[in-house]
């Protein structure tokens, strides 16, 4: 019987190493140019600062997988400021970048990168069928690797954003943040930014009013509130909290 348990116990242990979050793009984040574009589009600075960093990313030795996903938030940044012109032209950029993907990158990543091309397209274009494409491939990523910080946070947003009738759940969207801030280590500055900001919309739309301010204060330590947090902040301010 002692057999028996210490058996069990040390398969549960190494499956719970085998599960533990990983962040397959880490590498990134010991550049310099890379922290620097981010921080800039996340704080939302002034055109210029962020082209210049945006250039000095793509004179950098990037791969093409990491030049497509860096336009996603290109195009996020000039969408959020009303430039759909700018916009437009970084999409198409990303997706030029998406075509000439080494075929020896791995599945994860030229799946992510055409996660974040799908994703950039229906910010765009707002057409039903990039969202839905978005999400199917969320959900399959989220199946494949669960354990990827990037997919697991984007699988909690799908469930945040997602019409309930289409299976979309912000019970279980908070409940996926929670356990991901809970096993969290070693996160990059913005998949924690997008923790504490998923946990604070998901707490928000729980009516948990008090933790989803708690939350937004955390994000907002890391960068500057963008457009979708700064909408819950002014229902927030409203209500007293």
């Amino acid at each position: 019987m002692r057999k028996t348990l210490i058996t069990l116990l040390l398969f549960f242990a190494a499956a719970s190493i085998a599960f533990a979050y990983s962040d397959s793009y880490s590498y990134l984040w010991e550049t310099e140019e890379y922290p620097r574009l981010i921080e800039s589009i996340k704080n939302n600075e002034d055109e210029k600062t962020v082209l210049r960093d945006y250039e000095a990313f793509m004179d950098a030795d990037f791969s093409f997988a990491d030049k497509s996903r860096i336009e996603y938030h290109m195009v996020r940044y000039y969408m959020d400021n009303d430039n759909r012109d700018k916009a437009e032209e970084h999409l198409k950029l990303e997706k030029e970048y998406f075509s000439e993907i080494d075929e020896n990158e791995s599945d994860m990543k030229k799946n992510i990168a055409e996660l974040d091309m799908l994703s950039a397209e229906y910010y765009v274009e707002k057409k039903l069928n990039k969202g839905l494409g978005s999400s199917n491939l969320t959900k399959q990523l989220y199946k494949d690797y669960p354990q990827e910080y990037y997919i697991a946070l984007t699988e909690a947003f799908r469930l945040l954003n997602t019409p309930h009738i289409a299976g979309g759940s912000p019970k279980r969207a908070l409940e996926l943040f929670e356990k991901i801030e809970k096993e969290a280590e070693e996160m990059n500055d913005l998949d924690r930014y997008s923790l504490y900001s998923g946990l604070g919309m998901s707490s928000y739309e729980r009516k948990k009013y008090s933790d989803s301010k708690r939350y937004f204060d955390k994000a907002m330590e890391i960068y500057e509130s963008d457009i979708a947090m700064e909408e819950y902040l002014e229902d927030l301010a409203k209500k007293g909290k």
